[in-house]
């Protein structure tokens, strides 16, 4: 099979680029959306040491935590690689992910996969699915205010900004305001990274202006519904993997409970090895090379020594 891996970054870039090099192959390519928000440094060459992988820059648009941005780039992401063609699967990723298997062995898994679901017509695709519940589907059916804040450094400013958006969701819900209303489709919840085919790709392409029109505005963290609502409003909703025991239904593995508690998972260090080692899914996120750069080392020079053998 051949893979397009869009990746949303901001920092880290020695981790990034040392992620790419391990992932070097004719199997696949990559997508970089660098936040335009930030400044990336000139003095790093992420092709310079790539020997088979393509590697490609899409447009730059702007990032703020709990905003649309990280769902627009991955619709810019996604476009960019649809655009160049012959991709079989479309993977999702942050600069702070990692993966916890080779190349080869990530082809394999998808090779095996190919139609582990129940559809019985469409390839698989890894979305993860649930339904919201009553308080966090106000996130999209009610106006959200003062997101830019909800991570201020300042305590008291974060307060004040979600306690006051909390208010004005729940006068906005007495009052009967939901933006859904008349929108008919169900709304659906998850995690903002997959794996998906480029079948599924084009059919979410197509409905990108839709999505923006519906979930562009003081919509807090779009990108947790957008591709789970899009995939269970259409044909395509059977095609979702049947996750098995220790896999994650969109193979990522994350930990949010030892996250910081506001909307971030936990940075993964040494001390996790063995948890990330016996891990049957295929990525793992967050690692941060100014925390714990031991274990990110730890992780791809075991790729690499499964490649050499």
């Amino acid at each position: 099979m051949k893979h397009a891996f869009l990746i949303i970054a901001h920092n880290n870039w020695n981790q990034l680029k040392r992620m790419i090099e391990t992932l070097d192959s004719d199997l696949c390519d990559f997508y970089i959306h660098v936040n335009s928000k930030v400044d990336m440094p000139k003095n790093i060459n992420f092709s310079e040491s790539m020997r088979k992988s393509n590697i490609y820059f899409t447009t730059r648009i702007p990032i703020i935590w709990g905003k649309y941005g990280i769902c627009n780039a991955s619709f810019v992401a996604l476009e960019a690689a649809c655009r160049n063609g012959g991709y079989d699967y479309y993977h999702l990723l942050t600069g702070s992910d990692i993966p916890l298997c080779s190349m080869k062995e990530l082809d394999s898994f998808f090779e095996a996969n190919v139609f582990n679901n129940p559809s019985g017509q469409f390839k698989t695709n890894y979305i993860s699915v649930g339904k919201p519940n009553a308080r966090m589907a106000l996130r999209v059916k009610c106006y959200n205010s003062f997101i830019s804040h909800w991570r201020d450094e300042n305590r008291i400013t974060r307060k004040l900004a979600t306690s006051s958006n909390t208010l004005l969701c729940y006068i906005q819900r007495a009052a009967g305001i939901d933006r859904l209303k008349n929108s008919g489709v169900d709304l659906y919840c998850g995690s903002s990274w997959w794996s998906i085919t480029h079948e599924f790709a084009e059919y979410y392409l197509s409905k990108s202006a839709w999505a923006m029109k519906q979930f562009g505005r003081a919509t807090f963290a779009a990108d947790e519904f957008v591709p789970q609502t899009v995939i269970m409003n259409s044909e395509f909703r059977d095609s979702r993997y049947e996750s098995k025991k220790g896999i994650h239904s969109n193979l990522r593995l994350l930990d949010f409970d030892g996250g910081n508690g506001y909307g971030s998972p936990k940075v993964w260090a040494i001390d996790d090895k063995e948890i990330l080692i016996s891990s049957k899914d295929l990525f793992a996120r967050k690692f941060d090379q100014n925390i714990d750069i031991e274990i990110i080392e730890f992780l791809l020079d075991r790729i690499k020594e499964v490649e050499r053998t």
